[in-house]
């Protein structure tokens, strides 16, 4: 075995009898040691024992070749045993980048569940953040809606300027507003469960921009630009819709326009 680690040959012929030394015990020394355990070995011997084939063949030889030999055998033999140890030797190849692929695409499987998983964690630390915050906040706006209907209530109309009584009613108003978009977020969780349902009720669409042009009027007047709603066509009085989302969508797209808008 060190004599073949040191010259690292192609191919062995090895006789089964050498002097006093026995080809077996080469064979197997050689099939022990990792390192030589690739290289082919011929077994070669002119006694017809069929154990000794047998034997040979068990321990790894490649092939097994009777004295004398036929050079017309003999090459033939050689060339099939090399190229089948090249052979094996590129299945070899392919294993390991085979086993390579498969670790890697384990590893990134593990990566894309530590991904998901972390994902939900998120998407419930999220909802959990969504409902607690709408907790906090509608709290005191339901305390700020009970307060203006107390003072629309408890206060004559000579008591209240119409400017006064129009400013609580828009406090009233937008505080319905700021419910309802509360409970809009609450829909996020919804829409991503696939449970969001969208209303279809009979609604103003005047009513509907008249409160939004009512709400969004004094950032436009903080702004030196004017706000007013123009009816053009035939517009129905009444049409069936989600008001609230109706009314989120013209807040985001006028809100826009009065922040984007310099002037006129």
């Amino acid at each position: 075995a060190d004599v073949v680690l040191e010259v690292e040959p192609d191919l062995i012929l090895l006789d089964v009898v050498l002097g006093d030394h026995s080809g077996i015990d080469i064979l197997r020394s050689l099939r022990t040691a990792n390192a030589t355990a690739r290289i082919p070995v011929i077994m070669m011997t002119a006694a017809t024992d069929p154990k000794i084939k047998q034997n040979a063949l068990i321990l790894g030889a490649s092939d097994f070749l009777s004295k004398p030999l036929d050079p017309k055998d003999l090459l033939p033999r050689v060339r099939n045993c090399i190229a089948s140890t090249v052979l094996q030797e590129r299945m070899r190849s392919y294993v390991r980048l085979l086993e390579s692929e498969v670790h890697r695409r384990e590893a990134v499987e593990h990566e894309l569940d530590e991904a998901r998983l972390a994902a939900v964690r998120a998407n419930q630390a999220k909802t959990e953040f969504l409902a607690r915050m709408s907790h906090e906040i509608r709290t005191p706006m339901t305390a700020i809606l009970g307060f203006a209907d107390m003072l629309m209530a408890d206060t004559s109309p000579n008591e209240l300027s119409s400017e006064s009584t129009e400013w609580v009613t828009t406090i009233r108003r937008n505080g319905e507003y700021l419910l309802a978009l509360i409970n809009d977020i609450l829909d996020l969780s919804k829409i991503e469960a696939g449970q969001l349902q969208v209303e279809r009720l009979a609604c103003s669409p005047k009513l509907i921009v008249d409160e939004v042009v009512e709400l969004l009027r004094p950032k436009a007047t903080a702004k030196g630009i004017d706000l007013k709603s123009l009816r053009c066509g035939d517009v129905p009085e009444a049409i069936i819709s989600d008001p609230h989302r109706l009314r989120q969508v013209l807040i985001n797209l006028v809100g826009n326009a009065v922040k984007f808008t310099e002037h006129g």
